[in-house]
C-alpha cells in the first residue's frame, strides 16, 4: 500500500511513513515528491531531523549499525533535497565526524552543497584536504559537490587535483 494513502495521525506514524519512503525510493525527484505527499515540507523536515539526530548518536558497532548508517545517509540526502537550512549544522557535524562511514559523509557533503554550496564550500574543502589521497572516490564526490559553487578558485583547485590524480575516472571528471 502507498504510504501516503491516508494522512498520518501522529508524529510516530509520520516517521514510520517517512522511513518507508526513504527505504523504497532513490533519486532526488521521486523521493522528494513522495515525502511531500505525506505532510507539509516543514513537518517532513522535522521528522527527518529527528531521525538523523537519533541515528547519529546510536552506537556504530551494534547489530543495527548498517541499518542506522543507511537511514542516516538517506535522511541526510532527503534533507539536502528539501533544501532544509535548519539541518545544515547537524549535517555539517556529520561531515566533520571521521567516525562516520564514508558514504554518510559523502551524502553530508552533497546535502550541504544542495542547501547552500557557497556557504558550505569551505567546510567541504577542509574535509577534501583531510581525506587521504588514496581515497579518490570520496575526494571525487566532494569535488563534484564543490563544482556547483561556480567559484573559479575552487574549480581551478579541483582541476589541478584531477590532473595529478592517477585514477582515470577522476581525470575524466574535470
Amino acid at each position: 500500500p502507498n504510504a501516503a494513502a491516508q494522512p498520518p495521525r501522529t508524529l510516530e506514524d509520520l516517521e514510520r511513513r517517512v522511513t518507508l519512503v526513504l527505504l523504497e525510493t532513490e533519486g532526488v525527484t521521486n523521493r522528494r515528491q513522495e515525502l511531500l505527499k505525506l505532510a507539509a515540507r516543514e513537518e517532513v523536515a522535522a521528522v527527518l531531523l529527528r531521525m538523523l539526530e537519533r541515528t547519529r548518536s546510536e552506537p556504530r558497532n551494534d547489530n543495527n549499525s548498517t541499518f542506522n548508517a543507511a537511514m542516516r545517509s538517506k535522511s541526510i540526502s532527503a534533507l539536502g533535497e528539501l533544501g532544509e537550512t535548519r539541518a545544515a549544522p547537524l549535517i555539517q557535524s556529520v561531515l566533520n565526524d571521521r567516525s562516520q562511514h564514508g558514504n554518510v559523509r559523502t551524502r553530508a557533503a552533497k546535502a550541504l552543497a544542495q542547501i547552500d554550496v557557497n556557504r558550505h564550500k569551505g567546510d567541504i574543502l577542509r574535509v577534501f584536504d583531510e581525506v587521504p589521497a588514496n581515497d579518490w572516490l570520496f575526494r571525487l564526490e566532494l569535488a563534484k559537490a564543490l563544482v556547483n559553487a561556480k567559484d573559479r578558485a575552487v574549480i581551478a583547485r579541483m582541476e589541478a587535483w584531477t590532473r595529478g590524480e592517477a585514477n582515470m575516472k577522476v581525470r575524466r571528471m574535470f
